[in-house]
């Protein structure tokens, strides 16, 4: 069943467990960073779990248990994207004005 000198590690559901609430954890408490890493780990862990699963019903609830740990991996970086995007704009926003002058089409100009 697996390859000449491959070796996989037990994993225990207790580990998958305190994995899934370190990654919950450190993304509510805006440890986006932190929480991608503990979800990488526990998708990966529960990879490593279901070759050694034989019960297809058991096999079958752990695969439903890795879909949704990746859904809430994804949709975490797609967060993090989000997030460096709108830095990025602010960083592009928030430049000195030159010489003082303002632009023309300026807002103030509408007022006076």
């Amino acid at each position: 069943m697996y390859a000449a000198g491959m070796t996989i590690m037990a994993v225990s559901v207790g580990e998958i467990c305190e994995n899934t609430k370190l990654a919950r954890e450190m993304a509510l408490m805006g440890n986006y960073e932190s929480a991608l890493v503990y979800y990488e780990g526990t998708v990966q862990m529960i990879h490593r779990l279901l070759i050694t699963i034989a019960d297809p019903t058991r096999k079958s609830k752990w695969q439903l248990v890795q879909k949704q740990m990746a859904r809430e991996y994804e949709q975490l970086k797609a967060t993090v994207a989000t997030l460096q995007m709108f830095q990025h704009e602010g960083e592009k926003a928030i430049t000195p004005l030159t010489s003082g002058k303002r632009h023309k089409n300026c807002c103030y100009s509408y007022i006076l």
